[in-house]
């Protein structure tokens, strides 16, 4: 709607998970205007659910979730999860989008990628790509950035590690592009502060190329970072 009106919102339920509540859903449209939707399954064996919605998803009816064989990532999610990263790859040289993800595991921080030109195969399992970002168990919270307007981006990754501290990572191994060989991440900067992400922590990208990271600080407070390198 114009910002001049009231909009008129429609909802409809996506997905239905029978074993419990569902957790860390995340929500990103890509530059073609497909719907990409993450969500954990709130159970001790948790898995990591990717579904969408075909351009310009005009119905939520259009939907389209993984069968409840496949997932991202199965039985191997940390328990206590709050916040995912959801993101879209563009092919170099190309219109197409691949999604990415980044997520705690419950023996590493994960990344993976559908590097598949119609998302329709990118709710089996078997077409997923991932790979550790550091080899720590159950972060409960992280964040990923992907430039989708950029040929092949580098995939950068900000998680929580310890009860004080968030780290950023990016993709260094492989080819270093989130189209291409898919390889190991190096350590950047720790950002410290009190009691940090617990819930929630975001990283996103300027025009300037200065990266930002927000994160609660305990219960009560908004930490937020900025800098020229990642």
């Amino acid at each position: 709607a114009a910002s001049t009106s009231s909009g008129t919102w429609t909802a409809a339920v996506v997905d239905t998970f029978t074993g419990g509540a569902t957790r860390a859903a995340r929500l990103s449209v890509s530059p073609n205007d497909d719907v990409g939707l993450t969500y954990i399954t709130n159970t001790a064996a948790g898995v990591l659910k990717f579904m969408y919605c075909p351009a310009t998803c005009s119905n939520p009816a259009s939907f389209v979730p993984m069968a409840a064989a496949n997932n991202v990532e199965g039985a191997a999610i940390a328990n206590a999860t709050v916040h995912t990263g959801l993101a879209w790859c563009k092919l170099t040289g190309a219109s197409t989008y691949y999604p990415a993800v980044a997520y705690g595991g419950t023996a590493a921080y994960r990344y993976a990628v559908c590097q598949q030109a119609s998302l329709a195969n990118c709710l089996t399992a078997a077409n997923w790509t991932k790979q550790n970002v550091v080899a720590t168990a159950n972060l409960v919270a992280g964040d990923l950035y992907l430039d989708a307007t950029a040929n092949g981006d580098q995939p950068k990754v900000v998680a929580k590690n310890a009860a004080t501290t968030a780290v950023t990572y990016k993709m260094t191994g492989g080819s270093a592009l989130c189209d291409g060989a898919v390889g190991a991440f190096g350590v950047g900067a720790t950002l410290t502060t009190g009691t940090m992400a617990s819930q929630y922590i975001r990283l996103m990208k300027s025009s300037n190329d200065r990266f930002h990271v927000v994160a609660n600080n305990g219960t009560a407070s908004v930490v937020y970072y900025n800098s020229q390198t990642n």
